[in-house]
Parts: C-alpha cells; structure tokens; sequence
C-alpha cells in the first residue's frame, strides 16, 4: 500500500510539474497541487498513528506480556516437577507395599479394607487432578481476559480515522483523476474534429486556386487569338 500511495504521489508531483511548465488551466493546476498537499499530509499523519500503535504494542508485548508468559512457564516447569516428584513418591510407596505382601500379617486385611483404601487413592487423584485443570483454566482465563483489555487500550481509533482520512483523499483523487481523462477524450476528438476541418478546408482551397488558374489561362488564350 504505501508504494502504490509512493507512485501515486510521484504520477501527481509530475503531473503537476508538466501543468506549471506547461501552458495550461490555473484552476487545474492549483487543484492539483492542493491535492498533493492533502496526501502529503494525511500520508504523514498515516505513518506517525501507524508508527506510534506499532511501539506501543511492541512495548506492551515486550513490557507485559513477555514476563506474563515467562512467568507461566516458569511456574509450569514447577507443577510439573513437583508432579513429577510426587509420582516417584508414589512408586516408591506402591513398591514397599508390594513388598509387604511378602511377609505374614498378624491382622488378616479383609476385601472391604483394599477396597477402603482403593477408592480413597482414587478420590485423591481424581480431586487433585480436577483442581489442577481447574486452576489452569483459570490462570490462561486471567491471562486472556488481561490481554484483551490492554489490547482495548491501544489508540487503534486514532489510527482507523487516519486510514479512513486517507480513503477520502485517496477518493478525491481518482474522481478528479477521471474528470482529467475525460477532458482529455474531449480534447482529442475536439483536436481531431479540428485537423478534419482543416484539412477540408486545405482541398477547398487547393481547388479554388486550380479552378482560378485554369480560368485564367483559358481567358489568356482566347485574349491573344483575337
């Protein structure tokens, strides 16, 4: 966009040089260089909003949402260490338990007992697991709800006005752009229509002046047989 904006300040700048050196119309010319002025400026306007929401959200993602991020990771590594760490407790307490199943029991443990203690490692696990999925869903639901409103910080108005400003200019070119190329067809046919009559005219001529002539002679001759 902003070489084709590029070419089309350059197609105008030049445009409007051939009218100064040029004998032309003074309204077409000085219109041509208000419109120049209007792009010029709403070009640069363009630029320095566009430049400016750009820092901004480089400043945002660099300042916020990088350490936000680093911050998650960080804190993952960990759960996921301690889980790590609490499954290895786990094992090695799986393991001493099947190892006592190798020595006698003084109190027979009954069906009802294994099943007790079953369903307690299972509510456990399940409990944990729910708040762990729990507590994620949660922090990303912060965290998104947090991007989302610094994103609504951003002066993005400010830029779209810009833009829209820029639209209209860009409007009033290519209706006076089309204005210009219909000027132009008439003069063409206007300077055709003109070479036509004058050429007509250049025969008429040409026959006026042989026509003359051969009269002329004609007299001339009669004139000296008398």
């Amino acid at each position: 966009e902003e070489e084709i904006t590029k070419l089309e300040y350059e197609r105008k700048t030049s445009f409007l040089q051939r009218q100064e050196t040029g004998d032309h119309d003074f309204l077409r010319t000085e219109e041509a260089r208000a419109n120049i002025e209007s792009l010029e400026s709403n070009l640069s306007y363009l630029q320095h909003s566009i430049g400016k929401t750009c820092l901004t959200i480089l400043k945002l993602r660099d300042e916020e949402l990088h350490p936000q991020l680093v911050e998650l990771s960080s804190r993952l590594m960990r759960m996921w260490r301690k889980m790590y760490e609490c499954h290895q407790v786990q094992n090695n307490i799986s393991q001493q338990v099947n190892r006592l199943s190798e020595y006698p029991s003084t109190e027979p443990t009954t069906a009802f007992h294994c099943l007790s203690t079953t369903q307690l490692e299972v509510n456990i696990w399940y409990n944990s697991f729910c708040n762990l999925v729990k507590s994620q869903r949660e922090y990303i639901r912060v965290l998104n709800r947090w991007w989302q409103l610094a994103f609504d910080r951003l002066p993005e108005k400010v830029a779209a006005e810009a833009i829209k400003s820029f639209v209209s200019v860009i409007h009033s070119i290519v209706l006076q752009q089309t204005k210009e190329r219909n000027l132009q067809k008439k003069s063409d046919q206007l300077e055709k229509r003109l070479e036509k009559e004058l050429n007509t005219l250049y025969e008429m001529e040409k026959k006026s002046k042989s026509s003359s002539t051969t009269r002329y002679e004609y007299y001339r001759t009669r004139l000296y047989k008398y």
